[in-house]
C-alpha cells in the first residue's frame, strides 16, 4: 500500500491479499471541498459469461508493477478531470471468494459529473 502525493491531493493505492473495505475508502475520499463521492466495488460473482460455476477468483501479479500501473491510471484521470479530489484504488490479489470485493475505486470531486466519469475511467482502464 502506498500514498502518492499528487498535485490535487493524495492518491491511495493498494494491491494486497488483505480484505477490502469500500466504507473505509469512501470515508477517506470524503472531503469538505468535494460535493460528490463515487465508490465502485467490484465483487467476485458466482458465474462466468460462459456459464461456469465460480467459487472464487485467484489474482496473481507483481505488486510493484500493479501499483505503478494504477498510479499511471490515476495520473491520466487527473489530467482529464483536473478538479478531482482524493482518489483511492485498491485491488486484491490471492484468493477472492464469491461476494468478496476484488477491487474498490473511491474518489471525490466538487461536482458529480467529473466524479462519475473519472470513476468509470479508473475501473475500465
Amino acid at each position: 500500500m502506498r500514498f502518492v502525493n499528487s498535485k490535487a491531493g493524495l492518491d491511495w493505492i493498494s494491491v494486497s491479499e488483505l480484505p477490502l473495505s469500500s466504507e473505509t475508502l469512501t470515508s477517506w475520499a470524503t472531503r469538505p471541498e468535494c460535493g460528490a463521492v463515487v465508490t465502485f466495488t467490484g465483487t467476485a460473482r458466482n458465474s462466468s459469461t460462459r456459464g461456469h460455476a465460480i467459487e472464487a477468483l485467484e489474482y496473481d501479479t507483481s505488486v510493484e508493477l500493479a501499483e505503478t500501473r494504477i498510479a499511471q491510471v490515476i495520473g491520466i484521470a487527473r489530467s482529464r478531470w483536473p478538479t478531482l479530489g482524493p482518489v483511492a484504488i485498491h485491488h486484491r490479489i490471492g484468493t477472492v471468494r464469491v461476494g468478496e470485493p476484488a477491487v474498490v475505486v473511491a474518489l471525490s470531486s466538487p461536482h458529480r459529473q467529473a466524479a462519475y466519469e473519472a470513476s468509470q475511467f479508473c475501473i475500465d482502464t
